[in-house]
């Protein structure tokens, strides 16, 4: 139950009774003519409704320019032309056409991912600049080959115009490696999307990959280090994303 005071009532219709905005201060100044609400404060600020990626798609019949904080992105969305929208422009895709992993209560693997061998895990920091937990590649030793961790069978087979994006952060010792993203659509032939030689730390960062050549397909994602372990303290990655349309 919503509780007004009766101050706070009287203000209210005091206001609108003349047609006015409102205007929520401490020093009794009238509110700007052009604004239906005008708060002013040096030390507070506003609240909107907080809500995740699902309560927010909840919300029936949204009208246009709704706004809402969303828990899960940390940003402000906002609802035009029949879509979830980002403040900073992007457009929150379909939710049929969305994948994604943050690893949030985790502390193991996602249910269906595999990985060889086993330095892939799930560990509790936030280095790649999302909310911990996240998924890390830590060395063991100093044997060189390819180590990964691929998902489970991502199913977009309605979808176009792929896109994966991904917070991470390298920690870099000595010498150069690869970073790898692939797909395969059986699990067994994989095929490089994007690659990065690294001859340095990285600092917390968004990568970006065009997924469009397994538009309307199903297929594994995988992460992958290529080179000698000892060479990297860690890859850390978290708030994994694959939309499209």
């Amino acid at each position: 139950m919503i509780r007004i005071s009766l101050f706070l009532l009287v203000f209210l219709i005091g206001h609108f009774s003349f047609g006015q905005g409102v205007g929520i201060n401490s020093d009794a100044s009238e509110p700007d003519p052009s604004a239906i609400l005008d708060a002013k404060s040096t030390t507070q600020g506003v609240l909107f409704p907080r809500m995740t990626n699902e309560q927010r798609d909840q919300i029936s019949n949204p009208a246009e320019g709704l706004m809402i904080f969303n828990t899960q992105t940390g940003r402000i969305n906002y609802f035009h032309s029949d879509l979830w929208h980002e403040v900073f422009g992007s457009i929150i895709p379909n939710q049929n056409c969305q994948w994604s992993q943050d690893f949030t209560g985790l502390s193991s693997l996602p249910v269906g991912w595999t990985t060889s061998p086993s330095q892939w895990t799930v560990y509790s920091s936030n280095d790649a600049g999302g909310i911990s937990p996240e998924l890390r590649f830590y060395y063991s030793g100093s044997v060189v080959q390819l180590f990964w961790v691929r998902t489970e069978m991502i199913d977009m087979s309605s979808c176009s115009n792929l896109e994966l994006s991904f917070r991470h952060y390298v920690r870099h010792y000595q010498n150069s490696f690869n970073l790898r993203v692939q797909t395969s659509t059986n699990g067994s032939t994989w095929i490089n999307r994007a690659t990065q030689t690294v001859t340095d730390d990285i600092s917390a960062t968004t990568w970006t990959v065009d997924l469009s050549a397994v538009d309307g397909q199903s297929f594994y994602l995988r992460f992958v280090y290529d080179g000698n372990e000892f060479d990297i303290f860690g890859w850390y990655i978290d708030d994994i994303i694959i939309s499209g349309n």
